[in-house]
């Protein structure tokens, strides 16, 4: 899951738009995790990772 994916998937969205809808799929997945993978740390680090290759996010 990556948020270039999701821009692909969701052409007619605004980047925000498709930013959040990461965010609650990564939500939803952290739930099903077990507890050494729900820290807002790992969550912090998949959303780095998943934002790695969009332009608009390499200064955050």
């Amino acid at each position: 899951m990556s948020l270039k994916s999701i821009v692909k998937q969701n052409d007619e969205k605004s980047l925000l738009d498709c930013f959040e809808i990461l965010l609650k799929n990564l939500r939803h997945t952290q739930r099903g995790l077990s507890s050494e993978f729900r820290s807002e740390k790992c969550l912090r680090d998949k959303i780095i990772n998943a934002c790695n290759n969009i332009e608009a996010c390499a200064y955050a």
